[in-house]
């Protein structure tokens, strides 16, 4: 059996849990909070954990403007793979 590349070992990270979903969240509600998402998308503690991880791979970042709660927005790199999200929905559709 021929060894993946590197690419696709990257590229499962978005089999985890709640990876797409939570992404595809924050692209639509721009600059949301935690609790807009537990409120919107999920409690359950691993969409937590999403968040840091989506952090880690640089496809989302925190912020806390003044004294407001933390929000949330998709970096360069998360507006690219929405992108491509949203591609493959159309190509799914068609």
């Amino acid at each position: 059996m021929p060894q993946e590349d590197e690419n696709v070992n990257r590229a499962r990270f978005f089999e985890s849990k709640h990876a797409v979903g939570l992404l595809m969240f924050i692209a639509e509600h721009e600059s949301c909070t935690k609790l807009d998402i537990f409120q919107g998308y999920s409690e359950e503690p691993s969409a937590s954990a999403m968040l840091r991880r989506l952090e880690d791979e640089e496809l989302i970042s925190s912020e806390m403007p003044g004294k407001g709660r933390m929000r949330f927005v998709l970096t360069e790199k998360g507006e690219l793979v929405y992108g491509h999200l949203r591609s493959i929905g159309r190509l799914l559709r068609s």
